[in-house]
């Protein structure tokens, strides 16, 4: 039987590595942040992709630091009762998803886990629950490489290009649309050049967005528009030297009740749309926003949570860096009169935080980094009685909530909400009041 080809791929430039050095054996003892299982040897912490928790195996030494190393697996020895077989023919270069290994029901064990750590004393943790949905065709957006004939994801920890087909976490509209049109693109962008796509499907409709270094050729981007009709609709294409814009309805990415938001492909939006309406749902539940009262929207994009507050009625002001983001914002909630105002500020300068008159509630969702100054800024003001605070990186969390139990808030509830399947990325809700 003719073996099967292993994915192209397309590499950047070679990776410094130390040499390849005789397999030695570990016992796994816990599962790192980012995936990796981690193990001692010779009072020295070893880092060893694709091992888990409670597993006894084979690693081989990749590179060598002064406080920990990094180590490829050779052969499991004794498997984990929750290692399973990935389904994903890229596994072994994608680096999208890190934990396919791992059963479902373990994985999200281990960011309920994570959540627990980051959370100490300030609750109690037993019981801590997790707000899920379907584990494969969740994701509503992807960005994909183009680099020298080679069409698809980056690999694991490296800028390589991984060749890609099918993809089975993209909502199956897009992954769908993109394996009809895959050829089309490709034929494109064997002109254009090294390129980014940025692809998102909204209630059924897919667009693209495409980021290239080659100049625009005004024919060629006409053609491709027509040629990836009614599939894909081109949105823009943005290069050095100008853009292209195409003449499409924006897309629109569901929230709870009738209300969606208007974005474009390239847009920040959530990439798991059913998790992060139940996320929406629990934090109308824990602020109750009620109608003239006055709530603030830190980190607010294009009004994810500001539209779901208004909607009963509460007015609220949202806080952002991206001006054109925020305009058009602002359009589709005067448009629909929800009482909501769009603010431009930089939340990781000190000198532009405000907390708006009147304002007793507020929810941030910051980005991986946290938000250090935001968090001291409000941890000072005591006219802020509830805070509801989504984060996207347990060990940023974990700062910022010192911060503001020292300045006098606790923690009253908690959640994990698995955001990303088979990905090492973790999502949580925390609600703290005075």
């Amino acid at each position: 039987m003719a073996q099967r080809k292993g994915p192209t791929t397309f590499k950047a430039r070679p990776r410094k590595k130390t040499p390849p050095q005789k397999a030695f054996e570990l016992d796994i003892v816990d599962l790192a942040d980012d995936g990796r299982g981690v193990a001692r040897h010779q009072d020295k912490v070893v880092f060893v992709v694709g091992a888990l928790p409670g597993e006894r195996v084979s690693a081989t030494l990749v590179r060598q630091q002064k406080r920990y190393d990094d180590a490829i697996l050779s052969q499991v020895i004794r498997p984990s009762p929750s290692r399973t077989t990935p389904f994903c023919q890229y596994i072994e270069r994608c680096g999208g998803c890190q934990l396919q290994h791992l059963e479902i029901d373990a994985q999200r064990k281990a960011k309920v886990d994570r959540l627990a750590r980051a959370l100490g004393q300030t609750i109690d943790t037993d019981g801590l629950e997790m707000l899920v949905s379907h584990d494969k065709g969740y994701r509503h957006r992807a960005r994909l490489s183009y680099r020298q004939g080679v069409l698809g994801f980056r690999a694991a920890a490296s800028h390589d290009v991984v060749d890609i087909a099918s993809c089975p976490i993209l909502d199956p509209v897009l992954d769908r649309a993109f394996r009809e049109k895959r050829g089309i693109l490709l034929e494109y962008l064997r002109d254009a050049g090294p390129s980014e796509l940025l692809l998102a499907v909204g209630e059924g409709r897919v667009g693209l967005t495409i980021q290239q270094k080659a100049p625009l050729h005004q024919a060629a981007i006409e053609h491709l528009a027509q040629t990836l009709a009614p599939e894909i609709m081109l949105f823009a294409v943005h290069a050095a030297t100008g853009g292209w814009r195409g003449e499409n309805a924006p897309l629109a990415y569901p929230l709870p009740g009738d209300l969606s938001i208007a974005f474009e492909p390239g847009d920040f939006t959530q990439v798991n749309p059913n998790v992060n309406r139940q996320i929406l749902l629990t934090i109308s539940r824990w602020l109750l926003p009620q109608p003239g009262e006055r709530i603030a929207d830190y980190f607010c994009g294009l009004g994810n949570f500001a539209r779901v507050l208004a909607s009963h009625g509460a007015e609220v002001e949202g806080f952002d860096m991206g001006e054109q983001m925020l305009q058009r914002a602002q359009i589709q909630a005067d448009a629909e009169k929800l009482p909501i105002r769009y603010t431009q500020a930089d939340l990781f300068n000190p000198a532009h935080l405000r907390l708006p008159q009147g304002v007793k509630k507020a929810v941030l969702d910051p980005p991986r980094a946290g938000a250090m100054a935001l968090c001291e800024f409000l941890a000072g003001r005591k006219a802020l009685a509830s805070l509801a605070y989504v984060s996207c990186n347990p060990a940023s969390l974990k700062r910022d909530l010192a911060i503001l139990t020292a300045g006098g808030f606790r923690v009253v509830s908690a959640l994990a909400a698995d955001m990303f399947p088979h990905s090492h990325h973790a999502e949580s809700l925390v609600l703290l009041r005075r």
